[in-house]
């Protein structure tokens, strides 16, 4: 049984860097890092939270799709409990683009079809 439920979004995050505005009148932009981490505020606290020794489960919406697999790998790598989990077919994991400047101000780029807006209790 776990000490802690958390309840929350679950995202790969694709954070690019450094980016400027010139961004937006290129054809092409090359940039030092583009590299997917897993993310997302419900995935993001169960991970410390499993860090600190707690047994933690993570309740979130995400698709049963390759971008779901590798949240529900690292939750399993940090011992975090994923039978909570929904993992639906007809949704899309969230999936997030942070365009990074170069002196660390960010803008995500969201989907709106995510499961991140489908999570319901």
């Amino acid at each position: 049984m776990a000490d802690v439920i958390c309840i929350g979004n679950s995202a790969v995050d694709v954070p690019v860097s450094p980016i400027n505005a010139s961004v937006l009148h290129m054809d092409s932009y090359p940039v030092d890092t583009i590299v997917p981490i897993i993310g997302g505020s419900g995935t993001n606290v169960s991970t410390i939270i499993a860090r600190l020794g707690y047994r933690v489960a993570l309740m979130a919406h995400i698709g049963r799709d390759a971008l779901g697999t590798m949240i529900i790998n690292h939750c399993k790598e940090a011992g975090i409990d994923v039978d909570s989990m929904i993992l639906d077919p007809e949704a899309n994991t969230p999936l997030s683009i942070g365009l990074v400047k170069e002196d660390g101000e960010r803008t995500f780029i969201v989907s709106k079809s995510s499961g991140t807006f489908r999570l319901s209790l």
